[in-house]
């Protein structure tokens, strides 16, 4: 009995390791972009006609979500300028979350 028991755990393991091998987690956010957050541009940024430089801080006025993900973003300027619609992809690589 116990041979069999044995057996069958060293199966599950079996076919259990390899789907676990082959789909890695995707890294976690450090938080999700919500409205009212405050980002901070890692590089100087082109974004439609506005020049965001690095180190540059903007607030987050709008996130758009499709499928369930963000999709898009609203950014407000610390001249009072929105970006409508900016690509949350372009965001991801562009700037991080202002700590503090």
């Amino acid at each position: 009995m116990a041979v069999r028991t044995a057996r069958l755990f060293a199966l599950a393991l079996a076919l259990c390791a390899p789907a676990a091998a082959a789909s890695p987690k995707p890294p976690e956010p450090e938080a999700p972009i919500h409205r009212g957050a405050e980002l901070v541009a890692t590089r100087d940024v082109e974004l439609y006609s506005a020049h965001i430089a690095k180190g540059s801080r903007v607030i987050v006025v709008d996130v758009q979500f499709a499928n369930g993900k963000p999709s898009s973003v609203s950014l407000e300027l610390k001249d009072g300028h929105v970006l409508a619609d900016v690509p949350y992809d372009r965001i991801a690589t562009s700037f991080r979350l202002a700590k503090g």
